[in-house]
């Protein structure tokens, strides 16, 4: 039987450059941990496979991993700003 791996579930990041046309992918949560694509879902396997990377090295070191953080408190944020706006 193969043992399965599990990856913490780390937030990435898409953003498209212009100047380097492509989309750049960076998890927060891992220092140095970014990658690209020439397209969103390339990039999105790209993320996912520089993710477990980064964690089967820091697994490898015996590192401790990094708290995934919650960035759902963003969109709350906004929202809430949003909100306040509309009102006025």
């Amino acid at each position: 039987m193969v043992e399965q791996i599990t990856y913490p579930r780390y937030s990435m990041i898409v953003e498209w450059s212009k100047e380097d046309e492509a989309f750049i992918v960076t998890v927060p949560e891992l220092v140095g941990c970014r990658t690209h694509g020439a397209t969103y879902a390339e990039a999105a396997r790209q993320g996912q496979d520089a993710l477990e990377s980064w964690v089967d090295a820091a697994r490898a070191d015996g590192e401790t991993l990094p708290v995934p953080m919650d960035f759902a408190w963003r969109a709350r944020m906004e929202e809430s700003e949003r909100s306040v706006g509309a009102a006025r």
